[in-house]
């Protein structure tokens, strides 16, 4: 349940300094001279989205104790649900 927390806690941070102080070098994989997108809308799409899933996995052991293993199956679907979103939302507009 710790290991959760500071997890979490370490994802936002990351949303955080992505979001809000532009830290783009955050982000797996960006390379500023091959992006040509708005570097303000990934930004803004890359930090909500790590704070979102800093907040996902600080929620999971506490669901997971009181719903039972089966809660988990319905976290993993939201995660992927996300990711997948946020890839979309990223590359395709």
């Amino acid at each position: 349940m710790v290991i959760c927390i500071i997890t979490g806690l370490l994802f936002i941070l990351v949303g955080w300094l992505i979001w809000k102080k532009k830290k783009l070098k955050l982000i797996a994989g960006y390379d500023e001279k091959q992006y040509k997108g708005d570097k303000n809308k990934l930004a803004r799409v890359m930090g909500i989205y790590s704070i979102t899933l800093g907040v996902i996995i600080i929620i999971f052991p506490f669901l997971m104790e009181y719903l039972g293993d089966w809660s988990s199956w319905i976290l993993i679907g939201i995660i992927v649900f996300l990711t997948l979103f946020t890839l979309i939302r990223v590359y395709f507009k």
